[in-house]
């Protein structure tokens, strides 16, 4: 059975805290979904313990952001051509470069994409606000249809189809530009984030943080006692081993993932501990050739009655979703439409189903000019005030045409006080 709590502001409350949605019909669709893994815990019950929605949105606070991955670029075509011909449509134009910008003055005074991943016609004629990368993490503030005022704080540019003669018709584009930036937050650890187990802890929270320009799983354990229970005077966040992606000794792949076009892909599961053990700790893995991101937890036996690992050093093993690999269970995507930056939102959210992944991706040309990665990772903390943890999972919460959020979210085991 299920009781599912909400984490507000780092304090629990019930479902009917303000901006909370009600998880009841996912909840039945969980318990078919991992009803043969999770027959165990029939016995129990389980609390589900997840954040709330932002009303107000603060960056680094309750969400942390990938900048200088992806951006919407607008390019003439002749700038994309290796002999600046115009002969062509937008959509021809897939997995260039900048080439030569051809006296090109628009083209000279933005900065280059090396990666143009794919291009479309928008319109004849369009304003465009610049904006200062290096501080904003954008290209452009704004595009506008000639005729709509805005107040630009930066410089505003005018920018229009250009002829060259009768068959030599030369477009601006919009595209998708993957940025080659030192700059660019666009890193996801591989690292475990782990429990110190040789004290007999064991994992009693977990939220996302962003460290270095990465995005780290952060743990909160605390001691475990007789009967399930934790001691709340020893719960503490425990220390991300920091570190950066020129570090000596680190490793692409290895140590963390550098999301690129090709690799993108975030896995949304619960996954749930065996019988007899506790989470002790938990990671990304990479998965299959596009290398998508998959959760995995660490657990180790326990001895509830007494509150004490069973040789954790020793024992310990990784979990993840049995099966990952079938494309007709795992393999359908959780897909972005039109998606708005995901601060912007005030509405009650809508989750999720689980067993899809969802890709990052820009935010809508109309929306915010394609200069925003989607979906957000939420900051907010998930946190089992007393009880052991069984199962930990990630989802995607956001409005319609939102970009959304990745939300952490744990399941608590309620243990009954006697003995196993």
């Amino acid at each position: 059975m299920f009781l599912e709590v909400f984490s507000c502001f780092a304090v629990l409350a019930t479902a009917t805290c303000h901006n909370c949605v009600s998880f009841q019909e996912e909840e039945f669709r969980l318990s078919q979904t991992n009803q043969q893994e999770l027959q165990w815990t029939g016995r129990y019950n389980l609390t589900r313990i997840t954040s709330c929605s932002s009303i107000k949105h603060r960056e680094g606070k309750t969400y942390l952001e990938i900048t200088n991955f992806l951006h919407g670029y607008i390019i003439n075509m002749k700038n994309m051509h290796p002999r600046g011909q115009c002969r062509q449509e937008c959509k021809d134009f897939t997995h260039v470069k900048t080439e030569k910008c051809f006296q090109n003055k628009w083209c000279k005074e933005q900065p280059p994409c090396s990666k143009i991943i794919k291009c479309e016609f928008k319109s004849a004629a369009m304003n465009v606000c610049r904006s200062n990368m290096r501080r904003t993490n954008r290209r452009y503030e704004y595009i506008d249809e000639p005729g709509i005022e805005r107040n630009c704080t930066d410089t505003s540019v005018y920018l229009e189809t250009q002829s060259r003669g009768l068959f030599d018709i030369c477009d601006y584009c919009y595209c998708i530009c993957e940025e080659d930036m030192p700059s660019a937050d666009r890193y996801i650890s591989l690292r475990t984030a782990v429990a110190d187990v040789s004290d007999n802890r064991i994992v009693t929270g977990i939220r996302f943080i962003k460290n270095n320009g990465i995005i780290h799983f952060q743990v909160q354990d605390g001691k475990l006692m007789s009967y399930g229970k934790i001691d709340q005077s020893t719960v503490r966040w425990v220390p991300v081993r920091k570190f950066t992606v020129t570090d000596r000794n680190v490793h692409e792949n290895v140590d963390y993932h550098k999301l690129t076009w090709q690799h993108r892909r975030v896995q949304l599961n619960d996954v749930f501990a065996d019988e007899g053990f506790v989470i002790t700790g938990v990671r990304f893995k990479q998965i299959g050739h596009h290398l998508r991101l998959n959760l995995e937890i660490l657990t180790a036996p326990v001895n509830y009655a007494i509150g004490k690992l069973i040789n954790p050093k020793n024992t310990s093993t990784y979990k993840g979703i049995p099966n990952i690999g079938l494309v007709n269970k795992f393999g359908k995507e959780l897909r972005l439409s039109q998606p708005d930056v995901p601060s912007r939102d005030r509405k009650a959210s809508i989750v999720s189903s689980t067993n899809k992944y969802v890709q990052f991706t820009t935010t809508d040309y109309y929306k915010d000019a394609g200069q925003t990665t989607v979906p957000f990772f939420d900051a907010k903390a998930a946190e089992s005030r007393g009880s052991p943890l069984v199962g930990i999972g990630i989802f995607h919460r956001g409005v319609e045409e939102s970009g959304g959020f990745i939300v952490p979210r744990i399941y608590a085991l309620n243990l009954p006080k006697r003995k196993f």
